[in-house]
């Protein structure tokens, strides 16, 4: 019996130490997480980075400012922000452009690169400038006090200079500055084409378009301190088919082409690389029609005859209205570019250049005019 008692003390005193081992084990595990995570902020993941701008980024607006900019001991680069980033950045959505400027300060092993950043009008006291503040224009934001990194941002257009400069907190002479620019945009755009000093809207027709008339693109400009170069990069001539109707010429035409080939009226010419802002528009008579098939434009033939009678008609009818031209045109100032679409009239259409053989053609005398 005394045994048995012995027996059965051993095995309680196992067990009770058994106990106690896990019951340690969990208070020292409590302790741990406990003591672990007394910052809750370290159990949120990390914020993302933002996207970073790449050269690649298409920029808008007419902010002009050199990518990168060498001064005493401080080196400037800069990089476009994407429009959907501005956020991510802290830039006002109603920002138009926005850069990231980084600063490099030189030597490399300089134990004090902190910088200030700053913005000022070039000329003050010009007449645009007076009593304007510069950062209702342009902003410079440091990601952090003292930082290498900061972001502008150009809120609206400005007509004076801006001169942005970061400076060594530790000496002010390790400095370096840089010119900002606005390129003015058009407000609006007065185009017009023509073949003579001081015409407008008269556009030249002649046999093989090697006379030329001009599409002169001229636009207002709002403010800004550098002004671009306008180009016309497309110009489409789109006929009017009520006062360019030849369809009784195209039928005659027809008749007179026994290859099986046709004829029909052309809707529009597109002229697909004028270059400059007076650009050429030389427009032939073929370019009122479309063709298929091969022998129409036989120079002496019938048909030929009957299709420069129909353009000669009309250009001689008196009416105005031809058509219009839709011109599309760009100003540019290094890597800045704005692009415009403009229309103007025709008035009137000049075909004196064109040769009818007579002869080739039947034709019936009115008393007034010729009828082809």
């Amino acid at each position: 019996m005394a045994k048995e008692t012995k027996k059965k003390a051993k095995h309680w005193g196992v067990t009770v130490a058994i106990i106690l081992v896990v019951i340690f084990a969990l208070v020292l595990s409590l302790s741990v997480v406990t003591s672990g995570f007394r910052d809750w902020a370290k159990l949120k993941p990390e914020p993302e980075q933002a996207e970073q701008p790449t050269e690649e980024t298409e920029t808008t607006g007419g902010l002009v400012m050199p990518e990168a900019t060498k001064g005493n001991g401080i080196a400037l680069m800069s990089a476009p922000i994407a429009e959907a980033n501005y956020e991510d950045y802290g830039i006002s959505t109603q920002a138009e452009t926005a850069h990231t400027i980084t600063a490099t300060v030189e030597p490399e092993n300089a134990t004090d690169k902190r910088v200030a950043w700053s913005l000022s009008w070039k000329n003050p006291s010009s007449t645009w400038a007076s009593g304007k503040t510069v950062t209702d224009y342009v902003k410079i934001t440091p990601t952090a006090s003292y930082s290498l990194t900061a972001n502008l941002s150009c809120l609206q257009g400005f007509g004076e200079v801006v001169v942005l400069k970061v400076a060594s907190v530790a000496d002010s002479t390790v400095a370096a500055t840089r010119e900002i620019n606005y390129m003015k945009r058009a407000t609006s755009f007065d185009c017009y084409v023509t073949s003579i000093a001081g015409g407008h809207g008269s556009l030249t027709v002649d046999k093989t378009g090697a006379g030329s008339s001009y599409l002169y693109c001229q636009p207002t400009y709002g403010v800004g301190t550098v002004t671009g170069t306008v180009t016309v990069t497309s110009a489409t001539v789109t006929f009017n088919a009520t006062y360019c109707n030849m369809s009784s010429y195209i039928t005659k035409a027809n008749a007179a082409i026994t290859s099986g080939a046709r004829v029909s009226a052309a809707t529009s010419k597109t002229f697909s690389n004028p270059t400059s802002t007076s650009g050429g528009m030389a427009l032939s008579w073929r370019d009122f029609f479309t063709a298929t098939g091969a022998g129409i434009y036989s120079i002496g033939s019938p048909a030929e005859n009957h299709l420069k009678s129909g353009v000669v008609s009309i250009a001689g009818n008196g009416a105005s209205g031809y058509g219009e031209v839709t011109a599309s045109i760009k100003i540019s100032y290094g890597s800045v570019s704005e692009t415009y679409t403009q229309k103007t009239n025709i008035t009137k259409l000049d075909a004196s250049a064109l040769t009818v053989t007579i002869s080739n053609l039947s034709y019936s005398d009115s008393g007034t005019s010729l009828t082809f």
